[in-house]
């Protein structure tokens, strides 16, 4: 396991912690940023202020994520991306928006949540690629605007 992640979920919140992470290459995190036990496995990470990333948070495999100023990611989120396998893996969260729990984010391409956001709902997810009827791959990037509030569900 690569130290960074680690470190996002051994080390208990904290400004020493944010202070620890900065450490690290292509890592932007603001001291007042609350980062709770989460795997963060992220080649660049940027985190305003006053952002909060609550436990059991699953970041793995992706090329940078943008989380603006009082943005909030709830308990148990995953955001994959196949980085290896030459996916782009860009997630961008805009200011005061929130991405509530237990949800699924697919970065094959990138997706973008303008600010004053809610994606709420249990389970919800996000993909940016699947086939089509023809079993041919599609894969588009995926972009929420401002001030809106969704509640995804299965169907």
């Amino acid at each position: 396991m690569k130290l960074f992640p680690f470190l996002t979920l051994c080390i208990p919140p904290s400004k020493i912690k944010n202070r620890i992470l900065n450490l690290f290459n292509n890592k932007q995190i603001d001291l007042s940023a609350y980062i709770g036990f989460s795997f963060i496995n992220v080649n660049n990470l940027v985190i305003d202020k006053n952002v909060r990333i609550k436990h059991f948070v699953r970041m793995n495999g992706i090329e940078r994520i943008h989380l603006k100023e009082s943005s909030y990611i709830g308990n148990h989120n995953t955001f994959y991306c196949a980085l290896a396998a030459g996916d782009h893996g860009h997630f961008t969260l805009g200011e005061n928006s929130e991405l509530v729990r237990q949800n699924a984010l697919d970065l094959t391409s990138n997706i973008t949540i303008g600010s004053n956001v809610v994606v709420g709902g249990f389970g919800s997810q996000l993909w940016t690629h699947g086939f089509g009827v023809d079993r041919n791959r599609i894969q588009s990037e995926v972009i929420i605007g401002d001030n809106i509030y969704r509640q995804l569900e299965y169907l």
